[in-house]
């Protein structure tokens, strides 16, 4: 027979058991939910430094406009400052300004400081299928047909109506009902770049090639202070033209977005202006007037892309915003991205940062 010691000592046993395992799934749920707030909380503090960069240039954007210049350029002394976009310090974090461009002359990526002109790129919504054919011909990197393809496809994806712009090329429902996967044709504007890879045509290799370079925001005048030379062969000029005003723009330095910058300021006379600076042939001046006469090519811009890279060095987090909006400070997208941890180079420009102040 137990004695009643014995069992009052199993029975402390199993209360001791228990209430170990009741204290172990309690800390566990605890630490999780700890885990979890501190999660919450660094997306919140992420969040807040990279909406401070998207807010300031919004005012800065304002600004601009009340300054009432006439032109935008890459060297913007209101949205294109380095020093104004670059590390801009927020609490125990920072934010940048920037976005990548295609050196077209190093053949590397490298950081533009500033908002990104979305007029100083091909509009999808806008132009017609006679510009956007040598655009895909020569920045999709695709054979004349193909591109026709997509450019007439892309009038009959966005037109409200039921006929085809080009008999052979075009494609409205009928088209897209007979697909494997069916679906109508839109008849209405493209409300995302994406909704490209839905037209006839598209490839993702392609499109991948030409998204740098497309728009669906401003009238479909191209900025030429701003746009990139992929963007000015696309609008029809040849490659000699188009390096003459690319060599123009940089300046002495060679190097975009700097203040030796040279600036279409007027609306009129750039042939004047380029040929203080490269040597001009009657071609080239006559291919330039002929793009101004048709409406192509101008210097303002009222959209602008901003991408906000919020910092936390000491935790070595990072989360961008990428957001639209015109330059009256209108929001015309917006798009929040994940906590991640910073890259290697970014943790060296936030220390070479720290450093220099």
């Amino acid at each position: 027979m137990q004695s009643p010691r014995g069992s009052l000592l199993i029975v402390s046993l199993w209360m001791i058991a228990i209430l170990t395992i009741l204290s172990v799934s309690i800390g566990q749920h605890v630490r999780q939910k700890i885990s979890l707030a501190d999660r919450i909380d660094r997306r919140n503090w992420l969040r807040g430094i990279s909406e401070t960069g998207v807010f300031q240039t919004l005012y800065k954007l304002r600004k601009k406009k009340e300054a009432n210049e006439g032109y935008h350029s890459l060297n913007d002394t209101y949205t294109g400052a380095q020093k104004d976009c670059a590390n801009v310090v927020v609490g125990e974090g920072a934010y940048t300004i920037s976005y990548p461009y295609r050196d077209t002359k190093a053949g590397e990526l490298k950081t533009h400081y500033g908002v990104e002109d979305e007029e100083g790129k091909i509009n999808i919504n806008m132009l017609y299928a006679k510009v956007l054919i040598p655009f895909f011909q020569k920045v999709g990197e695709i054979e004349e047909e193909q591109a026709q393809e997509i450019s007439y496809a892309i009038v009959d994806w966005r037109d409200t109506d039921d006929s085809l712009s080009h008999p052979k090329y075009g494609a409205e429902s009928d088209y897209y009902e007979d697909l494997e996967t069916p679906y109508e044709c839109k008849n209405y504007k493209f409300e995302s770049l994406e909704e490209l890879l839905l037209v006839r045509g598209m490839t993702p290799e392609i499109f991948e090639k030409v998204k740098p370079f497309i728009t669906i925001y401003g009238t479909g005048v191209v900025n030429i202070n701003t746009a990139p030379r992929e963007v000015l062969l696309g609008l029809g000029m040849d490659d000699s033209l188009a390096d003459k005003i690319m060599l123009f723009r940089v300046g002495p330095d060679g190097e975009p977005g700097t203040k030796d910058d040279n600036v279409f300021i007027q609306p009129t006379g750039w042939d004047a202006e380029l040929v203080k600076y490269v040597k001009m042939t009657n071609n080239d001046i006559s291919l330039l007037n002929q793009m101004v006469a048709a409406g192509r090519l101008g210097i303002n811009s009222r959209n602008f892309r901003i991408r906000s890279l919020g910092i936390v060095p000491r935790k070595q987090q990072a989360l961008e915003i990428e957001a639209v909006s015109d330059i009256d400070g209108k929001i015309l997208s917006w798009s929040t991205g994940v906590p991640r941890r910073m890259t290697p180079s970014e943790l060296g420009q936030a220390a070479q940062t720290t450093q220099n102040a």
